[in-house]
């Protein structure tokens, strides 16, 4: 498991502008039992988490990240099917999201499985980028 969470860290930080703090996304690691990955000989080379409201019967995609080079190859695909049937399994009705206004290629990777945009969030990101809120309703 530590080995997991200090290749999952490696991608976090390879990936995003303004990563989360190592300790806060090691204790999200640690409780949240809708942590994801995708494996390639034994590394990882994906993964995402979801945070699950039982009571509203919704999941929210916190973060899912592909390693660079990895990029382009379905495998973002492939880890989002597996959740999102794991979701719907337990009794999940729909799953929301964040994503940047001008992430096209995680934009087409949600709308690909049916998210629809609701609304804009102005100023989301630290960088001062807005986010675009998306919903998939499991039929």
């Amino acid at each position: 498991m530590a080995t997991d969470f200090h290749q999952i860290y490696s991608i976090q930080k390879a990936n995003f502008p303004y990563p989360w703090k190592k300790e806060d996304l090691h204790q999200e690691f640690e409780k949240n039992n809708n942590f994801y990955v995708e494996k390639v000989q034994d590394q990882i080379v994906a993964y995402c988490f979801f945070r699950v409201s039982c009571l509203e019967e919704m999941a929210h995609l916190i973060q899912i990240c592909t390693k660079k080079n990895k990029i382009k190859t379905g495998i973002a695909t492939t880890l989002l099917r597996k959740a999102i049937y794991d979701l719907c399994a337990q009794g999940c009705k729909r799953l929301f999201l964040e994503v940047a206004h001008d992430n096209q290629a995680a934009i087409g990777l949600y709308r690909k499985f049916g998210f629809k945009r609701l609304n804009t969030i102005k100023k989301f990101y630290r960088d001062g980028k807005d986010a675009y809120v998306m919903q998939l309703e499991f039929v």
